[in-house]
């Protein structure tokens, strides 16, 4: 009985190490990752910047730095009337406080 006890208690001990990952390391986060993307026939380079959690891109001949801010869903950067929000490989572009739609990009090729 005692020895049953054990292997189960042992059995246990394994399966919650498992589950909390106690021996798993967290994957190393890129400082800086560069996104081409295809939007609406233009082509468009996007930096995200991990260290300063913001977004960069061009857009109507303007340089554009977003910092990041709260999301329930996706990576979503806002700032200088503009919302940049990426859901999975696509992204959108549209303006703030309105949220009127200028673009939506799918993934493109390096250019």
């Amino acid at each position: 009985m005692i020895k049953r006890l054990a292997g189960v208690i042992a059995a246990f001990g394994i399966m919650a190490g498992a589950a909390t990952g106690a021996n798993a390391q967290p994957a190393p986060v890129k400082p800086k990752i560069t996104a081409f993307y295809m939007c609406n026939g233009l082509h468009l380079k996007a930096i995200y910047d991990n260290n300063r959690g913001r977004v960069a891109f061009v857009w109507g001949a303007k340089d554009y730095r977003l910092p990041r801010v709260p999301s329930a869903d996706g990576a979503r950067y806002a700032g200088h009337g503009l919302e940049w929000w990426a859901k999975g490989p696509n992204v959108t572009l549209s303006t703030l406080p309105e949220h009127t739609l200028l673009t939506t990009c799918t993934p493109g090729k390096r250019f």
